[in-house]
């Protein structure tokens, strides 16, 4: 005859189980690899960063015959998000512990398809990858730029007179504060695109000014393009 089972441990070991199944949900991760050509000192249990927060861990640090490193890496599941086609990776020092290496996740997007289970990606240099950044945002800031001025064009044609005296001005006040924070190549945006289009709705505003004494009202706006003028030919 079988023992009978004490109905208390029964329940306690139910309970266990089920604990242990909430632990093994809780603990869900996102794992895939990166390839390396220099693990700079990374090893094993050294933190994955997703800007100023530890999202996982290094799992595994191998050589391959190809002469790269592969390193495995285990998401939290609640951080998946951050490890998408638009991540870039790069090995970089611990600010907390300065012997130590951790992996950085840059992400250039707001959007990405979620990186499957085991793949392989390509790490990068962190040279690379802050040159990378860079440039991504100079693109956005540029987008921005451009998108702003448009919309103020379509809109200009409903304003009455006086307030497209003022719009310019406020469009040139804004470009005189940013010029000195410019790169090369926004100010070049700005010199080819953008004053081109701003000098054909002066002009075409003075036009609508001959004859009603208030021509007068753009010396201000000629003397803000003449000063961004000067400051691009710097």
């Amino acid at each position: 005859m079988l023992p009978r089972v004490n109905p208390f441990l029964k329940i306690a070991l139910i309970c266990a189980m089920l604990s242990a199944s909430l632990i093994g949900c809780m603990d869900s991760t996102h794992d895939f690899k990166i390839r390396f050509n220099d693990i700079h000192g990374l090893r094993k249990g050294d933190p994955v960063y997703f800007e100023e927060s530890a999202i996982g861990d290094v799992e595994k640090v191998e050589y391959t015959d190809a002469g790269v490193f592969l390193v495995s890496v285990s998401i939290q599941e609640e951080f998946d998000s951050a490890a998408t086609d638009a991540s870039k990776f790069y090995i970089d020092t611990d600010p907390q512990k300065r012997a130590q290496k951790v992996i950085r996740v840059v992400q250039l997007g707001k959007e990405g398809t979620p990186i499957e289970k085991d793949t392989v990606v390509d790490g990068h240099t962190k040279y690379a990858v802050l040159y990378d950044q860079f440039a991504y945002q100079l693109g956005q800031n540029l987008t921005i730029l451009e998108s702003g001025i448009n919309e103020f064009l379509r809109a200009f044609q409903g304003f009455s007179t006086d307030e497209q005296i003022e719009e310019l001005e406020k469009q040139l006040d804004d470009i005189m504060a940013d010029l000195g924070h410019m790169s090369r190549k926004m100010k070049d945006k700005i010199e080819n695109e953008i004053l081109p289009l701003l000098r054909q709705k002066i002009e075409e505003l003075r036009k609508q000014l001959e004859g009603t004494g208030q021509e007068e009202d753009l010396g201000p706006i000629d003397q803000k393009m003449h000063a961004i003028n000067q400051e691009l030919d710097v």
